[in-house]
């Protein structure tokens, strides 16, 4: 298998299959999910520091 991987490093995924694809949704929709996590755990870092 890895004989395989190395003598076809593309033929499993593409380097950026969402970025690279073209296509605004699904670009926008990469971007609001990341943005939803960094956003979440920046809440969750923020609120963790507070003790009642």
């Amino acid at each position: 298998m890895v004989a395989l991987m190395v003598m076809t490093p593309n033929s499993f995924h593409p380097d950026n299959p969402v970025l690279d694809s073209g296509s605004v949704r699904y670009v926008g929709t990469f971007l609001g999910v990341v943005l939803g996590l960094l956003l979440a755990c920046t809440g969750a870092l923020l609120a963790g520091g507070r003790r009642p």
